[in-house]
């Protein structure tokens, strides 16, 4: 659980998170959604929608982490429409109690729950889509020799050097096809990413590690493990580092595992 929020406190003063969270604050204290341009002034507009926007974002990464126990593959369209779902059902209410204490029930046109939990389903259902468009992975969309054609792509895997198949792989259900890119430790279990999805598996991190015999990896901070074959690039960002992987994600480097990535000339 403290795992967790330490996650999402990393993942929310991030500036990857901080800046959309600031430009969509923005454009909302300016355009007024749900008639906040004529309900609120500048400051408590600003304010309304500063919180519904950081409120949103730091619940659907806890959400997220709560489906993906549930559903360990986040690239599937099921996880996109649990994290929907879960969104409409949890955050609604908290934006609708946040809504009538800035906004008083007594206000005209004030929106109601069932407004906001539209409000928040299509907001969720864009955004979902949108991210599979850039990613290639829309169902219906996609480029095809530049040009936008329609269809159904296949799912697109991330060409990593063949490597021998370690013990851990026999952990995972049946058709799970590797090569591992990283585990990730969370509370008692550890996500095994693969190039096709990733799965979670309840057993000790160090574990996971041994059984990965036979493959080059290494530490790069006491939660994460990355292969060596998987690692595409190194991110920078001030004294911050990162490990950007074959399949996008970016994982962090800590001061104690520095040194040993150094001297295996990966940073």
């Amino acid at each position: 659980m403290l795992s967790g929020l330490r996650n999402t406190l990393r993942h929310v003063l991030r500036p990857a998170t901080l800046l959309p969270w600031f430009m969509f604050s923005l454009a909302a204290t300016v355009t007024g959604p749900f008639n906040t341009l004529a309900l609120l002034d500048d400051l408590p507009r600003a304010v309304y929608w500063a919180g519904i926007v950081g409120g949103a974002m730091v619940l659907s990464h806890l959400l997220s982490q709560a489906i993906f126990l549930w559903i360990p593959d986040r690239s599937s369209r099921m996880f996109d429409l649990a994290r929907v779902c879960a969104m409409v059902v949890v955050f609604s209410p908290l934006a609708y109690g946040w809504t009538r204490i800035m906004i008083p029930a007594r206000v005209a046109h004030s929106p109601s729950m069932a407004k906001i939990g539209l409000f928040v389903a299509l907001i969720g259902t864009v955004v979902h889509i949108s991210k599979r468009i850039l990613r290639g992975q829309d169902p219906f969309v996609r480029q095809t020799d530049g040009a936008l054609t329609l269809g159904f792509p296949e799912p697109e895997t991330p060409e990593v050097e063949a490597t021998p198949e370690p013990r851990l792989m026999r952990r995972l259900p049946e058709g799970a096809t590797g090569p591992v890119l990283r585990l990730s430790a969370s509370d008692h279990f550890v996500e095994v990413v693969l190039a096709e999805g990733a799965h979670s598996l309840r057993m000790r991190f160090t574990d996971a590690i041994d059984e990965m015999d036979g493959i080059e990896g290494y530490c790069s901070h006491r939660s994460h493990w990355v292969t060596r074959a998987a690692i595409a690039g190194v991110e920078r960002d001030g004294a911050k580092i990162a490990l950007r992987l074959v399949n996008g994600d970016e994982i962090p480097v800590s001061r104690t595992y520095k040194p040993q990535l150094e001297e295996a000339g990966i940073l």
